[in-house]
């Protein structure tokens, strides 16, 4: 098995395992009314470990788009690329003074990583422009600190994320288990039911 292969398919377990933590933390937190953020200590502290967990998952993910993609502009995904691996690093600390930062930066790699993703799969690029928007929303309610129904806006970004990396983590291991010899992404014409 080549290191091409090894690498997609690491990036595409990672990915889905990531999506699992995220959604799991979600629903943990919608059953202990935000006790995972303001609970018992143990409680708490599952919630960090979910997070810590959910970011440090996306580091094979990112580095594995970053190499990738990068054939396709270079400068800028490596810039997209250091933009989101800053933003797990950061995430995975949790310093609340930080928090805006690491979610513009995950903006920033989600935008564009988005729009150069669409040209290899028009609809998983342009889901991936939709989670970046949701994280710029997100992190200018945070930076803002901003109340009320625009605070409900920031909310979308954590299910349009966790959908993304399982949907992400899926497409990169079905070219596995489709035996591909080159790293492509299925494109949407591919990927849909013969008619």
């Amino acid at each position: 098995m080549n290191d091409e292969l090894v690498a997609r398919r690491v990036a595409g377990v990672t990915a889905i395992l990531s999506g699992v933590a995220q959604g799991s933390w979600a629903i943990l937190n919608g059953v202990t009314p935000g006790g995972l953020d303001a609970g018992a200590p143990e409680v708490v502290r599952l919630g960090q470990y979910l997070g810590i967990g959910w970011n440090l998952l996306m580091i094979p993910v990112a580095v594995f788009l970053g190499i990738w993609l990068r054939p396709k502009s270079p400068y800028l995904v490596v810039l997209y690329t250091v933009c989101g691996l800053a933003s797990f690093l950061l995430w995975a600390i949790d310093s609340a003074v930080m928090e805006a930062s690491w979610i513009l930066l995950s903006a920033v790699w989600w935008l564009g990583i988005g729009f150069v993703l669409r040209s290899e799969h028009k609809i998983l690029g342009s889901f991936t422009i939709i989670v970046g928007i949701a994280a710029v929303l997100d992190g200018m309610v945070t930076l803002l600190d901003l109340q009320g129904p625009v605070f409900a806006l920031s909310a979308l970004k954590l299910p349009l994320a966790t959908i993304w990396n399982v949907w992400l983590g899926i497409a990169l291991l079905t070219v596995v288990k489709g035996k591909s010899h080159h790293l492509q992404i299925p494109s949407d014409a591919q990927t849909e039911a013969p008619q």
